[in-house]
């Protein structure tokens, strides 16, 4: 992960016990979304600013590094 540098951004919230995790991509093509980990759900603009709104912003603009290093390998 030191070594990508992350195409768009992304927060994490937590909202009714709920983890919702926020893509926000300039191209469609740089995301890749891999479904047996979590369930893809409602990509609309009302449903994200619903998210922000009422969620517990757990990290904002690049939550899919912090996460990615957690569990990598690398240092």
């Amino acid at each position: 992960y030191l070594s990508r540098k992350p195409k768009g951004n992304s927060s994490l919230y937590r909202i009714s016990g709920i983890y919702r995790l926020i893509l926000l991509c300039e191209n469609s093509a740089d995301l890749f979304f891999m479904n047996e980990y979590c369930v893809s759900l409602d990509s609309s603009v009302l449903k994200s600013a619903y998210t922000e709104e009422h969620g517990e912003l757990l990290i904002k603009d690049n939550a899919v590094s912090v996460l990615g290093r957690a569990f990598s390998k690398e240092p």
